[in-house]
């Protein structure tokens, strides 16, 4: 059989070949192509793709394997054609855990998307061994989900609109792609699951402090400033104590100066409203309560939002901060929204919108049934108006009305930065809470 442009599938015995010419597919071919077989996804079948003239710089290979691989030569203006074979066992068994959702947005079939490194929403997942990852396709076009290894710890077909759970048992940074749009790449770390987090750590720290302090009094306090132990050039945790009354610190493991100066202008702009975390606390007593709160620059500007573990003591509060990734970021200010939200719901909304923060994770808070934002902690101007996440996103509208209670999962979209004028790719974690989507995003 002798193929020259043009697009033909052939089925025979479970195979699906797609050809695409240069006249035929111009940007979007591999995935249409594959989006076209006719083999059902249940059942084995072998997915054969060359691309002519199309992505020569993405898909490398020789043409002449298609030979070998069914019997067929290629000739006739083919000379510059790549391919791809994939065989499909079937449909692939579900996988039981608790997965992190990554997404692949629509659009993830063209290469602009790993300039924008929304490919995979998001690139980069960081969980334990044990824990599992689901992958859902969000995009018009058939992904491959495929582990970088000669023999890949995972390798299976996603049609639209399904999903692929994976249970990671080791530990190890596991980099993977789609083998049909080799521009959309991820990496999954997995950690072992004894090795402690700086969420653990920071709980570790604000309770070794109590206990320090119940041995020995306010001359802990010293004895903490004076161990310095975030002073340390790796430190992933910096603690601290501060008065439950002023919230003034009385001891900081990393910086003396500090001692003596007040937290309450920075805990006024956190996620629970400073005349509520004192009860809070009290409520939590003897227990760890996370919060988010500002990261100011040196005119005082909110330039981000960092993470800490918090406990009540005898008049005093227990701090430790630690250093969030992106994605843990982002989660805890949706989680604290949520919380402070459950604590007001009539003032939780003009509370978000108040903190006017230049944070790229900024607060907000969206209504589904009317596609308006109901509260921003960027620009309150805003709030009233039409939430691009309902308009451009990687997740339509049509998912999000059908979300309940308690799903979630990552949105990427475009967005013009607040204070700024172009537009820029964001990506963000959106909970559905009492028929609100609560997020907040950041920008790869």
């Amino acid at each position: 059989m002798t193929l020259s442009g043009g697009i033909m599938s052939l089925n025979t015995a479970g195979i699906a070949l797609a050809m695409m010419g240069v006249a035929a597919l111009v940007v979007a071919a591999p995935g249409a192509a594959m989006a076209d077989h006719a083999a059902g996804d249940d059942m084995p079948h072998m997915v054969i793709t060359v691309v002519c003239g199309v992505y020569s710089d993405y898909l490398d290979g020789a043409v002449s394997t298609l030979s070998e691989a069914l019997d067929l030569s290629i000739g006739g203006g083919m000379s510059e054609c790549t391919m791809s074979a994939e065989y499909h066992e079937g449909a692939e068994p579900t996988i039981v855990g608790d997965p992190t959702a990554i997404s692949m947005p629509d659009g993830s079939g063209y290469p602009d998307c790993a300039d924008a490194d929304i490919c995979f929403v998001p690139s980069n997942t960081a969980i334990k061994s044990g824990e599992s990852v689901t992958w859902t396709n969000n995009d018009r076009v058939q992904h491959t989900i495929t582990e970088n290894s000669e023999e890949p710890l995972f390798d299976t077909w996603v049609t639209p609109g399904s999903s692929f759970t994976f249970t990671f048992e080791t530990a190890g940074t596991y980099d993977y792609r789609c083998k049909v749009h080799p521009w959309a790449t991820g990496t999954v770390t997995v950690t072992d699951a004894a090795e402690p987090t700086g969420e653990d750590l920071a709980v570790e720290r604000i309770f070794e402090y109590v206990d320090l302090y119940k041995e020995n009094g306010i001359a802990a306090f010293d004895m903490i400033t004076q161990g310095a132990k975030g002073a340390e050039p790796d430190a992933i945790v910096i603690g601290y104590v501060l008065d439950a009354t002023e919230y003034n610190l009385v001891a900081h493991d990393s910086n003396p100066a500090f001692v003596g100066f007040s937290a309450s202008a920075l805990l006024a702009k956190a996620f629970i409203p400073i005349e509520d975390l004192g009860n809070l606390l009290i409520e939590e007593e003897g227990n760890a309560v996370p919060l988010s709160y500002p990261r100011p620059d040196v005119q005082g500007n909110i330039i981000g939002y960092t993470s800490g573990q918090f406990t009540y003591y005898d008049g005093y509060v227990f701090g430790a901060t630690f250093i969030p990734t992106d994605e843990e970021l982002v989660r805890g200010v949706v989680d604290e929204m949520i919380r402070m939200y459950d604590r007001d719901p009539d003032g939780a909304f003009d509370t978000i919108s108040s903190f006017e923060s230049t944070a790229e994770s900024y607060p907000f808070v969206l209504d589904v049934g009317t596609q308006k934002r109901v509260a921003h902690g960027a620009n309150p101007d805003v709030v009233g108006t039409t939430s691009v996440v309902f308009t451009n996103s990687s997740i339509p509208l049509a998912t999000f009305q059908t979300w309940e209670d308690g799903d979630s999962g990552w949105a990427a979209y475009t967005v013009v930065k607040p204070g700024e004028t172009e537009v820029s790719s964001k990506i963000s974690w959106l909970v559905m809470h009492d028929g609100y989507l609560f997020g907040a995003g950041y920008y790869p």
